[in-house]
């Protein structure tokens, strides 16, 4: 089982613990789901993103994205709101326009066009962290390599 398996099988398991908690108190109310476990993810994922792409890497660049995305579908189904928040929609309106525009760049031979795009991406994180008023949470390009991974061709 990997770590993103473990972690949803944690979410699971808490869901219907406190699930179980609320029919025998009388009210089935399932706890919130946390968002910060899937945007640590998302964080890491983008991270691996931004390193393949540094590393002209495009198929590689294009697993992380495809992953990345992944995350984000999974942040619109298990936690559309939080805390107030249309989660879903700021996803769609701020973050997905600027994931189209890599998958766009990844699909041309001219790699001059995917580290700005990647730059636009992770620009997008910031902007929505502002419009949700979360702005001290500031995503900043890293090109350390903190993994055992070499993402080289």
């Amino acid at each position: 089982m990997n770590a993103r398996q473990t972690r949803y099988l944690t979410a699971l398991l808490v869901t219907l613990a406190g699930l179980a908690g609320g029919i025998r108190s009388g009210h089935a109310e399932a706890p919130p789901v946390e968002l910060a476990p899937y945007m640590t993810e998302l964080q890491q994922l983008t991270h691996k993103l931004s390193l393949s792409v540094a590393a002209k890497n495009p198929a590689l660049a294009e697993f992380y994205l495809y992953e990345s995305l992944q995350v984000i579908n999974t942040i619109q189904e298990q936690v559309p709101e939080y805390r107030g928040i249309a989660v879903a929609v700021l996803l769609d309106q701020i973050a997905r326009p600027h994931y189209d525009g890599l998958t766009q760049a990844l699909a041309q031979p001219d790699t001059a066009r995917w580290q700005p795009s990647v730059n636009a991406l992770i620009d997008s994180c910031n902007q929505c962290h502002q419009a949700t008023q979360h702005g001290l949470i500031k995503i900043r390009l890293n090109p350390n390599n903190p993994y055992l991974q070499d993402f080289r061709p």
